[in-house]
């Protein structure tokens, strides 16, 4: 997923230099995090922020803007991935948590279907109740 981003972002790159160098990577966080956990999310945001640094920021001469300015937007880029990477590994655990309990539910619900169409005699259900007297 992060290939892919820098691929496209190099293609963006040559018709618009002006593109941010970290932004086509946010996708690519998410679905890793979403996919993987927090962990692939985690790999995905350091290997774009590398890839980031490397390839569109720091080697680039005709980059006017000062180093402290990459610096920050770095920062600002690993605080952001971080933001996603634990939103959408929560995401991804109560998505988990929902598909557990569906299955758990059509298991019980197979149980009772198969129990009332195996019984061949009928069945009353009893709730007791206690009255008691207000003095």
């Amino acid at each position: 997923m992060i290939a892919a981003a820098t691929l496209l972002r190099l293609g963006l790159g040559m018709i618009a230099p002006d593109i941010a160098p970290f932004s086509l990577y946010f996708p690519a966080i998410l679905l890793a995090a979403l996919l993987g956990g927090w962990r692939a999310g985690a790999a995905a945001a350091a290997m774009s922020a590398a890839l980031a640094w490397g390839l569109f920021v720091e080697p680039m001469p005709a980059n006017p803007r000062p180093i402290w300015i990459s610096l920050f937007n770095l920062a600002l880029n690993t605080g952001v991935s971080a933001a996603i990477v634990a939103v959408a590994s929560s995401l991804g655990a109560l998505i988990e948590r929902l598909a557990q309990s569906q299955g758990a539910l059509s298991e019980r619900n197979l149980y009772y279907d198969t129990l009332f169409q195996t019984m061949f005699e009928g069945f009353a259900l009893c709730e007791a109740t206690v009255f008691t007297r207000a003095a």
